[in-house]
């Protein structure tokens, strides 16, 4: 690749994330941290305080509380430096993913075209940007991805050395960022004794080798220091077992949901975990039990029930490949609202734009499958791993890096061909028939509505607003709430904007708000006419607070 194809991919990437930092800069989203947002930066300001070891066995991958810490340390802790330096990082992720596809794809016939293609549908991917602007893990760990891909992409050089345990180090920092990227270990340990790759059966032993070195050279440190403070050899966490509950239980839909209602906060779960399973089993239990405990649940309930697990597990394979994007506590959606920029993004270009081209570039490029056969096998384990829990919009991220070097495929054939035969080129041929209709027949299912109950703007507009009333910053959550009641049935929401017109005096628009509820029958009649009389009271209408009082609920 050219140094100037590279410097536009990143100016690009760096341009688009800095804009739309830039309309967000003054928005409460980028002001109040929520959920494990607000976990990292306390964990963070912990270590950086001087507790660097820790004292207790790691429930949450720790790189990105680490890497904040680090930020801390050098910038008097400074959250705007953690959020230009993950823009910064997000840039420089579409500049190795630009690499990596010219270097993967160089026998196809595509490669400066499609490793172009590839790293500008990053750079302008809004959910990339979105997580790049956010305090969370999302960002590193897509850096993490696009340098771990650049990497293997160089197996095949005669040196059989550097490549490779670089790769192992840097496999070992995404899991530490993203624990289920430990499932790339065996694809990759795999793709490196293949033949397909340069060397003779003992140097592709020694790349295997060399590979598994670079990766515990990462990870048995981490195991040796939970084995210190807890008697525990556990290379990443102890959340396994909680994890994979919430994902297979017969109460599971595929989202996560808390172990108990209303206490989703990772703070919350840890301690939850525990306690449920330390009540169940009538003893004290360590970190490594309590996950067994719940691992233990899961495999009786797939003994107990197969057909609804494997259904319940098809379902979140649908899931992972489907265009929603499925928030926990922040949502795309909601910063749209707030951005032009990611606004204009998310209407032309989302994931279910994105797997539909990423399918066609796959169809153009099936001759060479065995050059490319650990991207296919990276994509599919992935998306294996990501279903085998709970699908969350930020834990299928690091198939995003692999998908849009397909996709760079996808866009450069189709380009060629309509620019030497027209619209008629891009049908041209049967192989371009077969690629368009597979796309097109895979455009459709994958945006198919997966049917949540729960409007994920909704979710995050409401997170938003209680955090404004902790603060008696009420305006600003009465804002929010309104956001959030205008897509959300949710009984929970329109109380509190009840509420909040109360407190700020608007009692006229309380009394409409709670007197729609009342016609729509949200939430409880008993509660909504106990506030409608209270109102009227203060305005001084006895005669219709007693009406209210005395009708049947």
């Amino acid at each position: 690749m050219s140094a100037r194809s590279l410097a536009l991919v990143f100016a690009v990437g760096l341009g688009v994330r800095f804009l739309v930092f830039f309309e967000l800069r003054d928005s409460v989203l980028l002001e109040v941290l929520l959920g494990d947002s607000l976990g990292y930066v306390e964990w963070a300001r912990e270590i950086s305080g001087g507790a660097w070891r820790g004292n207790e066995v790691f429930y949450q991958a720790p790189l990105y509380p680490y890497f904040i810490a680090v930020v801390f340390a050098a910038s008097d802790g400074s959250l705007m430096a953690v959020r230009v330096l993950q823009l910064l990082l997000g840039s420089a992720a579409c500049v190795l993913i630009t690499l990596a596809t010219a270097r993967f794809f160089a026998r196809t016939g595509f490669a400066q075209q499609a490793a172009l293609a590839a790293g500008l549908l990053l750079a302008l991917y809004p959910v990339a940007v979105f997580f790049d602007t956010i305090i969370q893990k999302t960002s590193v760990a897509s850096f993490l991805m696009a340098l771990l891909l650049y990497l293997v992409s160089r197996f095949d050089e005669v040196d059989v050395v550097r490549w490779p345990l670089a790769a192992g180090g840097v496999l070992g920092a995404l899991i530490l960022t993203r624990e289920n990227a430990l499932i790339f270990f065996p694809v990759i340990g795999l793709w490196c004794v293949l033949p397909v790759l340069t060397g003779n059966a003992g140097e592709r032993a020694l790349r295997l080798g060399l590979f598994a070195v670079g990766t515990a050279m990462i990870l048995l440190p981490i195991g040796a220091r939970n084995l210190s403070l807890g008697d525990e050899f556990l290379i990443t966490t102890s959340q396994l077992g909680p994890n994979l509950y919430i994902g297979n239980n017969p109460e599971a839909d595929g989202r996560y949901r808390a172990l108990l209602p209303d206490r989703g906060d990772v703070r919350h779960e840890r301690h939850d975990a525990r306690r449920l399973a330390e009540h169940a089993t009538g003893q004290s239990l360590s970190p490594a039990e309590v996950s067994d405990y719940w691992a233990s649940r899961v495999f009786d309930f797939m003994r107990g029930e197969p057909a609804a697990w494997l259904r319940l597990n098809l379902h979140k394979l649908w899931m992972v490949f489907n265009a929603e994007e499925i928030a926990d506590t922040e949502s795309l959606d909601s910063y749209r609202v707030e951005s032009f920029g990611l606004n204009a993004l998310g209407w032309l270009y989302h994931f279910g734009v994105l797997f539909p081209l990423a399918v066609i570039g796959m169809v153009k490029t099936r001759k060479h499958w065995r050059e490319l056969a650990v991207l296919h096998a990276m994509a599919l384990a992935m998306a294996l791993g990501v279903a085998a829990f709970f699908v969350m919009s930020r834990y299928r991220f690091p198939l995003v890096a692999i998908l849009v070097m397909f996709a760079g495929v996808g866009v450069a054939s189709l380009w060629r061909a309509m620019r030497e035969d027209g619209l008629s080129g891009v049908w041209g041929s049967r192989e371009s028939k077969q690629a368009l209709v597979t796309g097109l027949v895979v455009a459709v299912l994958c945006n198919l509505p997966v049917g949540l109950a729960q409007e994920p703007r909704a979710l995050t507009q409401f997170n938003v607003a209680m955090a404004m009333l902790q603060r008696e910053r009420f305006e600003d959550a009465q804002r929010y709430l309104e956001r959030a009641a205008e897509v959300s049935v949710e009984p929970v929401v329109h109380l509190q904007l009840g509420a909040v017109l109360e407190h700020r005096g608007a009692l006229a628009r309380a009394v409409d708000h709670y007197e729609t509820m009342l016609a729509d029958r949200r939430a409880d009649p008993a509660e909504l006419k106990r506030r409608l009389a209270a109102l009227h009271r203060r305005q001084g209408d006895e005669e219709r607070a007693k009406q209210i009082e005395g009708e049947a609920p």
